[in-house]
């Protein structure tokens, strides 16, 4: 995807004639990748968040997708790695790494995470 610059020695006209091209291009190729679907696999941040040392917060799921939970934070990016994923019985966590700042329990269609330490939480829905 060719974009047009600006130049000194072009008219403000004509260089607003070209940032509108740049643009309809833009949404023509944003309209022919999600015609091809490219954008539905890319996963989707259902929840993020920061929590304090000593602190929890619940997040509700919906059952029969399957998500991905990272927690971490500068000094230690992967604090927690798991899978998660349910059907209409409740949630199930598969647990890839767990380290002893973060910890996730599952409740029913929530999840609880339990913070030791300043943790940025994130929740991927990958199906």
């Amino acid at each position: 995807m060719a974009m047009e610059k600006e130049a000194l020695t072009h008219k403000i006209e004509d260089d607003l004639a070209a940032r509108n091209r740049n643009w309809d291009e833009i949404d023509s190729h944003l309209a022919s990748s999600e015609a091809h679907g490219l954008n539905s696999r890319l996963p989707l941040i259902v929840h993020r968040d920061r929590l304090e040392g000593g602190t929890s917060n619940r997040y509700s799921l919906i059952s029969g997708r399957l998500y991905l939970i990272v927690c971490g934070y500068k000094v230690n990016p992967t604090k927690y790695l798991g899978m998660i994923g349910g059907d209409s019985a409740g949630l199930g966590l598969l647990e890839i790494y767990k380290g002893s700042a973060a910890s996730v329990t599952v409740d029913g269609f929530d999840i609880v995470v339990n913070a030791q330490y300043t943790t940025l939480v994130s929740i991927f829905q990958v199906s």
